[in-house]
């Protein structure tokens, strides 16, 4: 049976039936739901801001009565009164900050002195395209992703407060509703302006405001995680001995899709280390054939080039495969002395990536002490960033990070997600990613779990989204650039 959603009043939406397993990296919702974000968004009106506020206070006092019955139930956050529109927009933009790590509830309350209403995020330029202007498909697949990874993420707040069913669905569905009039408020300002990327953060942000108090120890399962996640990386490469500059950008881009993070790799790994090790090595023998472009040589080219002073940018993207991207920069200053690298990192440990912390980790292990060497003598430098993004939103650099990238003389980004947002030319850039996801398929052109080491000239972008009929895909540039009209 279809159905037609307005996702917005300009982009009407044509809904069959959801797929009972759609999963995220593997993992699935454990519960059986009768009700999908979508059935709910279609629902939910498009309020005001305050008409907003007061509907999401309510839905949080209804999570607040279910998990005050819970074993180990703690309260969501409450809401501080407000009394009109902008107001509730000066608490929101408080709660919805992608500056802080955690929800920060304002202790007064300022509202702009004439009244204003600002939409809740500033989004000068949505990359790698709101989510409005994707196509049909892709917008049903996305809504569908996020309706799997609300639930997976209740059901792990659900655990921890040892929650029944009747509750979890609830406070699922109180969720699906938040999420609706944050995006729906003030006209659908919202869904008509962000990205994947705003919309993964206010669905964290969305499981803080319901959590409270787990929030704590979710964040401290996600720090172990990405412990163990790295340290299971790290013995793998270990057991690799001496290997080269090409062999560690090779296995940094494959790595990207070896999840060390996920938990049931981790639990083998805790209970039969050498053979989970063993299956890595099978899995990374599947994949390091399946080049759909490979600029190694390039980038060793331009690393060799580099003059007394040249700084090179690196920024990093998830626990795991970071452990062979500064392995690789670690062998590049030992080869080269004139060499200069700036590390740029998250403080926050945000879904998977590396955070300050997981880096200062691994910065320790003594497979690292050359690389702590050169952070000490100054060759290698860290900036930390603050961003409750998945991966960094341009317009939210800090002021350091801009310059460092704009006077580099070149920058490697790691990740596809990263390669999604990021697109900052200006500079000579080198993508370093494994293609995995409709969207990652969709910009660069290649196949599902083909590696991606590409170099970018400092005038190109890696793709240009117009419309879901008009992309310019990162494959057909490189063709392009190199082969001139006859390759295009």
């Amino acid at each position: 049976m279809i159905k037609k959603i307005a996702f917005s009043p300009d982009k009407v939406l044509n809904i069959g039936d959801a797929a009972s397993d759609f999963s995220i990296k593997g993992v699935v919702p454990k519960h059986t739901y009768f009700f999908t974000l979508l059935d709910v968004y279609s629902t939910v009106p498009s309020l005001r801001p305050y008409a907003a506020y007061i509907r999401i206070s309510a839905e949080l006092e209804s999570c607040a009565t279910v998990l005050s019955r819970a074993p180990r139930g703690a309260l969501p956050i409450a809401l501080p009164k407000v009394e009109d529109d902008a107001q509730a927009i000066f608490v929101l933009k408080s709660l919805f900050n992608p500056s802080n790590e955690m929800i920060v509830v304002p202790d007064r309350i300022i509202a702009a002195p004439d009244g204003a209403v600002a939409p809740l995020f500033e989004i000068p330029m949505a990359m790698p395209f709101p989510l409005v202007r994707a196509s049909q498909d892709k917008l049903v697949h996305t809504l569908f992703w996020i309706d799997a990874n609300m639930k997976i993420s209740m059901e792990a707040i659900a655990d921890l407060a040892g929650l029944q069913h009747a509750g979890l669905e609830r406070c699922t569905e109180a969720a699906f509703v938040i999420y609706s009039l944050l995006i729906k408020q003030q006209d659908y300002v919202l869904a008509r302006t962000i990205n994947f990327n705003h919309s993964m953060f206010i669905q964290d942000r969305i499981m803080q405001l319901i959590g409270g108090a787990l929030a704590v120890p979710t964040a401290q399962a996600t720090h172990e995680r990405a412990h163990l996640a790295n340290a299971i990386a790290l013995r793998y490469l270990k057991g690799m001995g001496n290997i080269s500059s090409g062999q560690l950008c090779t296995l940094g881009v494959f790595m990207g899709i070896i999840w060390t993070s996920d938990p049931e790799m981790q639990q083998a790994f805790r209970q039969r280390a050498d053979a989970t090790l063993g299956d890595i090595e099978s899995r990374l023998g599947e994949l390091t054939s399946r080049w759909a472009i490979n600029d190694q040589d390039l980038f060793m080219r331009d690393i060799a080039a580099c003059a007394a002073g040249d700084e090179v940018a690196v920024v990093l993207d998830d626990n795991g495969e970071s452990v062979f991207d500064l392995a690789l920069f670690q062998r590049l200053l030992n080869d080269q002395p004139a060499l200069r690298i700036v590390f740029i990192v998250n403080r926050f440990p945000i879904s998977n990536n590396i955070s300050l912390d997981t880096l200062n980790e691994l910065l320790g292990d003594a497979y690292f002490a050359d690389l702590r060497r050169h952070l000490q003598n100054g060759h290698a430098g860290i900036i930390v960033e603050s961003q409750a993004f998945r991966s960094f939103e341009v317009s939210h650099l800090s002021a350091a990070a801009r310059e460092r990238i704009r006077c580099s003389r070149m920058v490697y980004i790691k990740g596809a997600n990263f390669f999604e947002t990021m697109q900052m030319p200006g500079n000579v850039r080198y993508h370093s990613f494994t293609v995995y996801g409709m969207t990652s398929r969709m910009l660069a052109g290649s196949e599902e779990e083909s590696g991606i080491f590409v170099r970018l000239d400092p005038e190109d972008a890696g793709y240009r989204y117009d419309s879901p009929e008009m992309i310019e895909t990162l494959t057909h540039i490189i063709k392009r650039k190199r082969n001139g009209p006859r390759g295009s």
